[in-house]
This record gives C-alpha cells, sequence and structure tokens, in this order.
C-alpha cells in the first residue's frame, strides 16, 4: 500500500516538474519572442524617425528658399504715394502712346512691299515719301519734347531707352534726306530695315521696363 502511494507521489511530482518546465520554457520563448518584436519594431521607428527628420529638413530648406525669394522681390518693390503712382504713371503713358505712333509711322517710309498705282511716276513715289518723312520727323518731335518735359517724372533708364528709339529716327530720316531719289532705290531699302529693327528692339525694351517698373510700384496704405 505504501508502495503505491509513493508511486503516486514521484507521478504528481514528476509531472508537476514537467508543468514547471514546460511554462518556464513557454515563458522564456515568449520573452526572447517579445524582445525580437520589441527589437524589430523599434528598427522601424528609428527609421521613420530618421525618413521624417530629413523630411523636415527639406522643407525647413524649401522654406527658407521661398522665403530668400520672396524678400528678394520685396527689396525690388518700391514703396510710392498714390500721387506719385499716378505721376509716374501718367509720364509713361505719355511718352510710350508717343513712342508707339513713332512706331506706326516708321514702316511708311521705305516699306519692302507697297501697292503701286499704275500711273505713278518717281515723282510721286519722292513725293509721297517727303510727305511720310515729315510725318514721322513730327511725330518724333513731339515725342522728344514730351520725352524731355516728362524727365523728371519716370526713371532714367526709361528715358535713355527711348533716347535710343530717338536715334534709330533720326538715323533714318538723315539717310533718306541724304540719300535724296536714291532712298527709294533696292539698296537703300536694306538701310530702311536696318534702322527700324533697331527702332522695334528699342520699343520692346522700353515696353518691358515699363511693364517691370509698374509691376515694382507698391502704393503706401494710409492709416
Amino acid at each position: 500500500m505504501l508502495s503505491s502511494w509513493q508511486g503516486i507521489e514521484k507521478f504528481l511530482l514528476s509531472t508537476l516538474l514537467s508543468a514547471g518546465a514546460a511554462t518556464g520554457i513557454a515563458q522564456w520563448l515568449g520573452s526572447r519572442w517579445l524582445k525580437k518584436v520589441e527589437a524589430k519594431y523599434n528598427r522601424e521607428l528609428e527609421g521613420l524617425k530618421a525618413k521624417y527628420a530629413a523630411e523636415l529638413e527639406s522643407y525647413k530648406n524649401e522654406l527658407e528658399r521661398s522665403k530668400q525669394l520672396l524678400q528678394a522681390e520685396i527689396d525690388k518693390t518700391f514703396l510710392v504715394t498714390k500721387v506719385h503712382f499716378e505721376t509716374e504713371f501718367d509720364a509713361l503713358k505719355k511718352v510710350f502712346a508717343l513712342l508707339a505712333d513713332v512706331r506706326l509711322q516708321m514702316p511708311n517710309l521705305r516699306p519692302a512691299l507697297r501697292i503701286v498705282p499704275a500711273a505713278e511716276t518717281k515723282e510721286d513715289r519722292y513725293r509721297e515719301l517727303s510727305e511720310a518723312c515729315q510725318k514721322l520727323q513730327d511725330a518724333h518731335n513731339q515725342l522728344v519734347m514730351t520725352s524731355e518735359n516728362l524727365n523728371p517724372f519716370y526713371p532714367h533708364e526709361i528715358y535713355l531707352q527711348i533716347g535710343e528709339c530717338e536715334r534709330c529716327v533720326r538715323s533714318e530720316l538723315s539717310d533718306i534726306a541724304l540719300s535724296g531719289v536714291d532712298a527709294m532705290s533696292g539698296s537703300s531699302y536694306l538701310k530702311g530695315e536696318k534702322h527700324f529693327a533697331e527702332f522695334l528692339a528699342g520699343y520692346e525694351k522700353v515696353s518691358e521696363l515699363i511693364r517691370g517698373r509698374i509691376a515694382r510700384l507698391a502704393i503706401i496704405r494710409s492709416s
């Protein structure tokens, strides 16, 4: 009887020890698995932190560049009063209107192509050329007078560029005057095209300068 109980005790003890060992092993394996998972997520977390840190630095750099560009634009802006703006704008508008009139008159002197009346004589053509020269001369004189009178009220850079356009007109008129009837010859038309091309280049530059100037003017707001 005693030996039976001893056998039962050994069995129970063995079972308990086995259960305890299994529990310990399970706990150890679970602990290792949790550590691996934790290490994995820590690595992923560090990777995300590095990624977001790099993106944040990129955004900071982009923001700084944008701020610098904005500051550069602000630095190019001229703060003026409403009266100053209106005075300068009116001066530029008047001068450019006269420059545009010259631009329309100049091609009429020695056009590359023109419709010729069947009965036109050389004298008729020369008279037409003289009349066209006089119209251009009048337009040029009006431009020069207005440009000089309004010179203090708009940027000197634009004034100088308008002066270049006036020079091209004078070159064309002087060449025609010196050439006389030869101004109507084929080779003479090439000079006219050259003078007009130079004038157009100056004309476009004036237009560009005026647009840029107006864009940079900012009216001071009264409080």
